[in-house]
């Protein structure tokens, strides 16, 4: 007999189990739905402010296509580390846009946005359109191609030839040809030394 004030629990059929279990694990998914809403509002843990954490640079427009080329692998880079949704990288990486690049998307963004899917790889191409202009690409496609040593160091020809090098891809497809650009571009006494 129970105690006083206390009601029998009933035995439970095999149904009020199934129920009990489908209760629990309801009230389990909506917990950890719960907290997925709770820690990201858009698709991911707010990967924005994770990015502000790491303080990148914010790209003026500048027509260099160093500075924007160094911007650009900067942001590749953060996305890839920080697991960005694609959705969200023009989105991010439009708010470090400043003065003439701020004009710039506030003029085209919206326009390039309405033409379908606009995404990180289309801000690229148009950013290197708008920003590096054919003259610029020109200008560092024959800089590259006629870079010496000269009077350098061996280290400071290498640095510019890695900075120049992502500018005539065509110049130097694969990597026989690059370390022949490179080695032909040496004085030719260290030419003799590093060829066989």
């Amino acid at each position: 007999m129970a105690p006083p004030g206390r009601i029998p629990e009933p035995r439970g059929t095999p149904t009020e189990e199934l129920l009990a279990q489908n209760l629990q694990q309801l009230t389990q998914l909506t917990q950890t739905l719960g907290n997925a809403l709770l820690n990201n509002q858009r698709g991911g843990p707010d990967v924005a402010k994770i990015i502000a954490g790491h303080r990148p640079p914010f790209f003026t427009g500048k027509e260099d296509p160093l500075v924007l080329e160094d911007w650009i692998s900067t942001f590749d880079k953060m996305f890839e580390a920080v697991e960005c949704p694609e959705e969200r990288r023009v989105e991010i990486a439009t708010f470090y846009f400043q003065q003439e690049a701020d004009n710039w998307w506030s003029m085209m963004g919206p326009m390039y946005q309405q033409q379908g899917e606009f995404q990180w790889t289309d801000l690229k191409a148009r950013m290197r359109d708008h920003f590096y202009p054919e003259h610029v690409k020109s200008a560092k496609y024959e800089e590259f191609l006629h870079l010496r040593q000269g009077t350098t160091s061996v280290q400071d020809y290498y640095a510019k030839y890695l900075e120049l090098a992502r500018f005539a891809p065509a110049l130097a497809p694969d990597e026989l040809s690059r370390a022949r650009k490179f080695v032909n571009g040496l004085n030719f006494e260290t030419q003799k030394a590093v060829s066989p």
